[in-house]
């Protein structure tokens, strides 16, 4: 598919890594690694206001996905400074490790759950405090933009030009994967970028009111 519309789509472009998993044992190392590249990429050739950046996870990516609905707000918010806006769900936001939020998601949640079982908690209380009742439906009927101090939720659109030392990290000093998009944006906002969520910016359906339930009942069974 990628080759079709290389092919015969104008300006598509891509580049495969190929099977990395031999090389980058942990997940988060090769996400990083990748993302790097494009990051380098936009770097050398598009790296100015003339451009956005939008990334996006598409293994998960709503078919009606458009930036129709805020391209007023991206247009307004241009103007005045360098942003990110970064997408919501059309039920529970799903996107929980990459948040941080004095008030939604003060916290690591997977480094909160080790380190309540650390503390001698089992895997049920520590998942549920950690992560399940940390899930919270933010309206996409009505538009909401809230500053946060990062996110994603599976897509999420840039302003150019981007730091020369950004980049992403998967990895902390003692080897723990860790979320890659944390180590991206702080460098954004150390720059001025202001990060966003946009609760009309949909990248995909997010985690249903029964799939959440169906969560934390099944998590008491954990041990």
């Amino acid at each position: 598919m990628l080759e079709y519309c290389s092919n015969n789509v104008p300006n598509f472009k891509y580049k495969s890594c190929g099977k990395l998993k031999k090389r980058l044992k942990l997940r988060l190392e090769r996400i990083c690694y990748c993302r790097n590249l494009y990051l380098d990429f936009i770097k050398r050739h598009y790296n100015n206001d003339k451009y956005l950046l939008l990334i996006i996870d598409f293994d998960n990516v709503t078919k009606e996905f458009s930036l129709d609905i805020i391209r007023p707000d991206i247009i307004k918010y241009k103007a005045i400074k360098s942003f990110c806006f970064t997408a919501n769900q059309i039920h529970y936001y799903y996107d929980l490790w990459a948040l941080r939020h004095d008030t939604l998601m003060p916290f690591d949640c997977w480094k909160n759950y080790r380190k309540l079982k650390a503390l001698g908690f089992n895997k049920s209380f520590s998942v549920r405090f950690s992560v399940l009742s940390k899930h919270f439906n933010l309206n996409s009927r009505c538009k909401q933009i809230i500053p946060v101090d990062c996110a994603f939720g599976g897509a999420a659109i840039y302003t150019l030009p981007l730091p020369h030392d950004s980049k992403y990290v998967g990895l902390d000093d003692d080897g723990n994967e860790i979320i890659d998009h944390l180590s991206f944006v702080n460098t954004l906002k150390d720059k001025g970028f202001k990060v966003y969520i946009h609760s009309q910016f949909i990248s995909n359906k997010g985690i249903t009111l029964v799939h959440l339930i169906f969560k934390y009942f099944k998590s008491f069974f954990r041990k």
